[in-house]
């Protein structure tokens, strides 16, 4: 991938990610949540630690470790298509 299109990437990914947050209902939340689980994270931990945060998809995702931020991001590039 060259430069340019490393930033066009970039830039689709931060585009679908305000768009996912602002849009999302509580079951695409909940169900990008379970997925990115894994073995490594309990789903239901996530789910409250996103609740405790108001509801705050941009507040969470900075509380998160670098690999759920990762997976987060990789998820909604895959699977929002809004």
């Amino acid at each position: 991938m060259n430069q340019k299109e490393t930033k066009t990437t970039e830039q689709q990914a931060i585009h679908k990610w305000i768009f996912f947050g602002y849009n999302a209902c509580a079951t695409q939340i909940d169900k990008m949540l379970s997925d990115i689980a894994g073995k490594e994270y309990d789903h239901h931990h996530l789910a409250s630690k996103y609740v405790n945060y108001g509801y705050d998809l941009n507040r969470f995702y900075c509380e998160c470790d670098s690999t759920l931020r990762k997976r987060m991001v990789e998820w909604v590039m895959n699977n929002y298509k809004g």
